[in-house]
């Protein structure tokens, strides 16, 4: 993984924090922009990304899948394209974030998605390309 992704991704998702979504009813105010548990394998890099009105899974690989199944549900991986970030894909892991009480329960609830998308995401490669070839 290059050593700035992880902070790349916390800076642009704060500025679209700040220029979209600050004083928006859709954004928790109590919670912020964070990172958790970055890590790559190979050619593919993966996070859980937790925002002030989501908390996503993010890749960065090669090839994306379409679909993953995540947890026992099948969850659509949205391609993605952001300036400071290249090409990458996001799934939605809890599309409501507005209970929450604050960035300590996001975080928990973020690092236990941790590792139902990592190997959701492994699972969904795997399938791309079943003889492993994969860089």
């Amino acid at each position: 993984m290059e050593a700035d992704l992880d902070e790349r991704v916390r800076a642009t998702f704060a500025d679209i924090h700040r220029r979209v979504f600050l004083g928006d009813a859709a954004a928790n105010p109590r919670l912020r922009v964070e990172v958790v548990a970055a890590r790559s394998e190979g050619a593919t890099t993966t996070m859980v990304l937790i925002t002030p009105w989501t908390i996503n899974g993010l890749l960065f690989t090669p090839h994306l899948p379409t679909v993953a199944r995540i947890a026992g549900a099948r969850r659509p991986v949205h391609g993605l394209c952001l300036p400071d970030l290249g090409p990458f894909g996001s799934v939605n892991l809890v599309a409501d974030v507005g209970g929450l009480p604050g960035q300590d329960r996001a975080r928990a609830l973020a690092a236990g998605w941790t590792e139902p998308f990592r190997s959701g995401i492994a699972e969904a490669l795997a399938a791309l390309d079943p003889a492993g070839s994969r860089s």
